[in-house]
């Protein structure tokens, strides 16, 4: 038996989780759950990244320790990874105690062996990406990565000797083909690589940043996050002292595009200097977009992983994922296309034909697996796709193209249906029951095997398909009764379009007025009464404005994130005209709670701004003196 080590990255606290997480973390359980069906002992590692001066600025917002702020964000990773069924062996926290050992332990090696010094330094830092970075890399005087402010920033600190192991990176990845996946993005990295390589800043004073690893070395420094995150791979297999080598010779980190250099520049130094090897294989993926925008908590086009689960069942979000995105490449997400494939693959072409065939042996072969028969031309063709589905799928599993194996699955499907249409047992078995028996004794096969090949994407469906069919793992027994059951995979209504936004244009000729009707006697023209139980069931809140920032493309929307107390929610809201975001920040407002979500110019808003107008003029309306957040108002 052969062993396999996957690991996601650890996802940085200070966010909630989004699709890219869900992504990154279905593609590496996935990966997992293929190795051990092709018989390889597996370990499979994600969790969270706590420490670096983000979390501390979070904190301190919040009124509490880092700590305590970790402690509560980290949940939610960890409720994502249960609600997206995932089989991780473990979930390890930078916070964890093993895990501090594990980077002190090597940063002392480092130092004694002379390849961290002290010097002195001045340099551009960004506090969101929690580094330096050259005057020349800046764009237009930010950096490179989130586009956001830098600052500059000297002081003493400590280097690893990065530059160092330049050649040593380029000859392992010219002289490994496949070490990182897809190989054009071995490209990549080695085109960074034939610039000078500077040396990395591993350390940030506790006057500036506290929460972080002491260096052993250093009591007043704490370690740079990214020396810290990356040494998690090692410590979550038993670092230096267990028995990890021989899953570490099999080690995959599947990571996300926009962190391929820091795995195969920053971390294969690291190890090359701590005498570990390199791991086997880094794939990067692409990146969730929406529209030609990546997905991400700055830009509020953040998707909820959990709530599309919930709303569509967990199988089918990962089916999703799994389909709609090849290896390397960006995919385009929609909610749009997640319900058309559904509709199209899974409630259409594999649940139809399963119900079909399960009704007709239900009807004519008293609920049990027909015998098989003498085999014609069109079952042999088809036996014979059965069989190579295995191959098919190890040699996409064993590339890391997981796509391609979705892919294969979803082909024999769409093969059986073809292979029912041409031998019409429905027909046939009105003159000639063996033969349909024989026929559907083939589907059946094929049905079996699809399941458990396709299993690790979708392994609650897949499982409760092999009970229905009375399969023995992936074998079908003649004569085994079957359970029709419901429908395996339900269609769903596609969402409703976007409401247009409010820059919409105004139409040339305003819509006919509906027939007058007698109304009762208002209290003021043009509105209507309602009666006291409509209006019960508005709820108005208090809500702190958080986050204010301008929609990109409107010069009406604000993209504002406020706190209701219990929970922080994103609302979009016209009013960019009166005011600018900076004005909104802190202040408390009252919105509607309880309106139903909906799309406003491609970002989800969840509430209402209430505010009062006259003319131009517009004013947001605010409690009269000190409220909390959530305070209900009546």
């Amino acid at each position: 038996m052969t062993v396999r080590y996957f690991t996601t990255p650890i996802y940085y606290v200070n966010d909630r989780p989004h699709i890219g997480h869900a992504y990154t973390t279905v593609l590496a359980d996935v990966a997992a759950r293929y190795a051990r069906r092709l018989g390889h002992e597996t370990t499979f590692l994600t969790g969270t990244d706590e420490h670096g001066q983000k979390v501390q600025q979070a904190a301190a917002a919040r009124g509490l320790a880092p700590r305590a702020h970790v402690d509560e964000l980290h949940v939610a990773f960890r409720a994502m990874c249960e609600n997206l069924g995932t089989t991780h062996d473990r979930f390890i926290r930078t916070t964890d105690a093993d895990h501090v050992v594990v980077v002190q332990g090597a940063l002392q090696r480092l130092w004694d062996q002379g390849l961290i010094e002290s010097r002195r330094y001045g340099g551009w830092y960004s506090v969101s990406e929690e580094r330096f970075f050259p005057e020349k890399d800046l764009v237009e005087g930010k950096d490179p990565v989130g586009k956001k402010p830098v600052e500059w920033v000297e002081e003493e600190n400590f280097f690893f000797k990065m530059s160092l192991y330049r050649e040593r990176l380029i000859a392992h990845i010219e002289g490994n083909p496949g070490c990182i996946v897809p190989a054009y993005r071995a490209q990549e990295v080695l085109g960074f690589l034939r610039q000078p390589l500077e040396d990395l800043c591993i350390s940030r004073p506790k006057t500036r940043l506290a929460w972080g690893i002491e260096l052993p070395f250093a009591k007043d420094y704490v370690t740079y996050v990214w020396f810290d995150a990356l040494l998690n791979y090692l410590t979550g297999i038993g670092y230096p002292d267990g028995d990890w080598r021989e899953r570490w010779a099999e080690s995959t980190h599947l990571i996300g595009k926009d962190i391929l250099t820091t795995h195969t520049v920053y971390w294969w130094s690291m190890l090359m200097a701590l005498e570990v090897p390199v791991p086997k294989r880094v794939l990067a993926h692409g990146w969730w977009l929406m529209g030609d925008a990546k997905m991400s908590k700055s830009s509020g086009n953040v998707v909820s992983p959990l709530g599309l689960a919930d709303v569509y069942g967990v199988d089918v979000f990962r089916y999703f994922l799994l389909r709609e995105m090849v290896i390397g490449q960006d995919a385009s997400f929609s909610e749009e296309a997640l319900v058309r494939r559904n509709n199209a693959e899974l409630a259409d072409d594999l649940g139809n034909l399963v119900n079909r065939v399960l009704s007709l042996v239900e009807r004519r072969f008293d609920n049990r697996v027909p015998e098989p028969g003498p085999e014609q031309p069109l079952d042999v063709e088809v036996l014979a796709s059965i069989r190579g589905l295995e191959a098919t799928v190890s040699e996409a599993v064993e590339g890391l193209m997981l796509h391609k194996a979705v892919d294969s699955c979803a082909a024999l499907v769409r093969r059986l249906n073809r292979y029912v249409n041409e031998t019409v047992p429905f027909t046939v078995a009105k003159t000639d029951l063996p033969r349909a028996g024989a026929i559907l004794h083939v589907v059946l096969s094929a049905l079996a095997e699809l399941s458990w090949w396709l299993e690790p994407v979708m392994p609650r469906a897949m499982a409760e398909l092999r009970r229905r069919l009375g399969a023995d793992g992936r074998s079908l027994v003649a004569g085994a009764s079957i359970d029709k059951g419901a429908v395996l995979v339900p269609k769903h209504e596609l969402p409703e379009a976007p409401v247009p936004a409010a820059e919409s244009p105004t139409p040339t000729a305003a819509p006919p007025a509906p027939p007058a009707a007698p109304a009762p006697q208002a209290p003021q023209e043009g509105v209507a009464l309602i009666g006291f139980d409509d209006f019960a069931k508005v709820a108005l809140r208090v809500a702190e404005v958080l986050v204010a920032e301008r929609v990109k493309g409107s010069d009406k929307l604000l993209r504002l994130e406020v706190d209701l107390g219990s929970e922080r929610r994103q609302i979009v809201a016209g009013i960019a005209k009166a005011y600018a975001p900076e004005q909104l920040v802190g202040k408390r407002l009252v919105v509607v709670a309880n309106l139903a979500p909906r799309k406003i110019f491609g970002l989800d808003s969840q509430g209402m701004v209430l505010a009062a107008k006259h003319g131009d003029a517009l004013v947001v309306l605010c409690p009269d003196g000190p409220t909390p957040s959530g305070a209900t108002v009546s």
